[in-house]
Formats: C-alpha cells, structure tokens, sequence
C-alpha cells in the first residue's frame, strides 16, 4: 500500500468512481512552466518508487515493485500514474463479477493525478496543482517536490514529513521515455 508519506495524503484510497472534477477557477490560465523548466518536458518512466525514514532505510511504494509514468507538457499540465504489484484479471467481466473487497485491491497498489504544474528553476522545485485525484481529498491542493535531472533521470522527493511519530521523506525515480 502507498506509504502517506509519498504525496502526504492519507494512505487509505478511496473509491474514485463518482468523483469528478471540479471545474478550475474561471480566468486566465496560469501561464505555461518557465522555459527554464523546460528540460521536465516529456513522459518519464518510473524506475523507483521509495520512503525513506530518518536512518535513511527504504521501503517500496505499494508494497513491492512499481511501474509508472509522469508528464509534463509545454502548455504547464502534467499527469502522474503509479501503479503497484496487482493480480491479473483477465475480462472486464471477471473483475466485475468480484466481490467489491477484492476489487480495492486494485485501488489499494494504484495511485494517479493530475493538473497544473510550474517549476523554480532557482530553487529545484516543481509544484504539482492536482486538479482531479483518485483520492477526493487531494483535489485542489499543492505538492512541492524538489527536482534533479541528471542526464535522462528525473529524481521526485518530497520534504521530510512527520507520520505515525516518525519522520519520513519519499523519492520517485524516473527516466526519460
């Protein structure tokens, strides 16, 4: 299961099927990244999904191995998957036959958003502005992740932050697709 500490939300998912959208402030849009910030630009596959505690231990995302991608476009959008380790099922038929606790196994090692983004060059940080989530709670809120990029690699990591009486920090991994 997705460790609270990987986008600071609580670890429980919940179920996303009636949650849409909800519209964008009317205005302007927000003016696309810097093009500074344009070496983020492109699809990037996930390498390593990962929580660190204070003695620098890591422990995978979703309970084992990830695969995922993230997206950041020129127009200032980006769009984040991860999915975990999960079962196969082989028709639509079959998972929908399943009983519904089985089926949040799925939404239990799956994690997406997406929305705005602008970059700190100076500064290495990209903020995420999630627009929709697959958790309801994170619509409409702000994730700071200090970026590298080295080479065709993109290192994600989030401030260290206190869960369950211990300090944790989360480092996604990507390369360029």
């Amino acid at each position: 299961m997705l460790r609270r500490s990987l986008w600071a939300a609580p670890a429980a998912f919940a179920l996303a099927g009636a949650a849409i959208a909800r519209p964008i402030a009317k205005g302007p849009p927000p003016a696309p990244p810097s093009a500074n910030g344009v070496g983020l630009i492109g699809a990037w596959q996930l390498v390593s999904a990962e929580t660190m505690d204070a003695d620098g231990t890591a422990t995978p995302a979703l309970g084992g191995p990830s695969s995922g991608l993230i997206i950041y476009d020129r127009s200032g959008m980006m769009s984040l998957q991860i999915s975990g380790d999960r079962p196969a099922v082989g028709t639509v038929e079959a998972f929908e036959a399943m009983d519904p606790a089985d089926r949040m196994v799925f939404l239990d090692t799956y994690y997406a958003y997406f929305g705005r983004f602008e970059v700190d060059v100076a500064a290495r940080v990209v903020t995420h502005r999630v627009r929709a989530s697959l958790r309801p709670n994170e619509i409409g809120i702000s994730y700071r992740r200090q970026y590298l990029i080295e080479g065709e690699r993109l290192t994600l990591a989030s401030p260290p932050e206190r869960h369950g009486g211990e300090m944790l920090t989360s480092r996604l991994i990507f390369v360029r697709s």
